[in-house]
């Protein structure tokens, strides 16, 4: 028989847990890029607090891409940058909606829509231009993030290239499960906060059923 080796210790090693590096989501540069929409989100009635005023409003999430510029992804696909922003869902003559909607579509609402109503799927595939900021975040100023300062109607001569994402309406009159699963999980939570989401899933109001 071979000699047996001297029992080796080895130095303690902590468990120690860690937080996971997380992936800066790839931003678009500042400036000023021909866009899309493709995308819009009803986020239901949500509760806002804005100089210690807290109200119930309906928002809504409009989502852009940027054809013209792109980058790649983890497995080298060319994919176009995107870009979104919440409203609250309102024509009032001081809202940054109605400001965006006529100024993306170069005039101002007609009698018919500020008496029905803006019909908001009729911006789907609407093409544009967005004006981006890079603004730091209020609680973080080592966070910049990409926000959208402008939405501008396209001149004449200009073009956009063909829509990449595919069209998605969320719509709280027109509920579709997939699409709703389909969501980014920030979205998802956002509507699950929503009044109208905690009403129609609070089994607390169902009624006994005698056997």
């Amino acid at each position: 028989m071979g000699e047996i080796p001297p029992f080796i210790f080895l130095p303690f090693l902590p468990m120690i847990a860690t937080k996971p590096e997380q992936k800066a989501f790839p931003q678009i540069e500042q400036g000023v890029f021909p866009a899309r929409c493709y995308s819009i989100v009803d986020l239901w009635t949500q509760e806002s607090t804005f100089s210690w005023v807290t109200k119930k409003q309906r928002k809504v999430c409009i989502f852009w891409e940027f054809p013209t510029e792109l980058y790649e992804d983890d497995d080298w696909v060319e994919k176009p940058f995107t870009i979104n922003k919440t409203y609250t869902l309102s024509l009032f003559e001081q809202s940054k909606l109605r400001e965006h909607i006529e100024s993306w579509l170069g005039r101002g609402l007609t009698p018919k829509e500020e008496a029905v109503g803006f019909e908001m799927n009729w911006l789907l595939g609407l093409p544009c231009q967005i004006q981006v900021l890079k603004e730091a975040s209020k609680t973080d100023s080592a966070k910049v993030f990409a926000n959208v300062n402008s939405v501008i109607s396209l001149p004449k001569w200009m073009t956009v290239p063909p829509q990449i994402h595919e069209s998605v309406m969320v719509d709280v009159e027109d509920w579709n499960s997939e699409k709703f699963t389909n969501l980014p999980k920030y979205y998802q939570d956002k509507i699950k906060e929503s009044f109208e989401y905690k009403e129609q899933n609070d089994w607390t109001n169902i009624p006994d059923v005698a056997l």
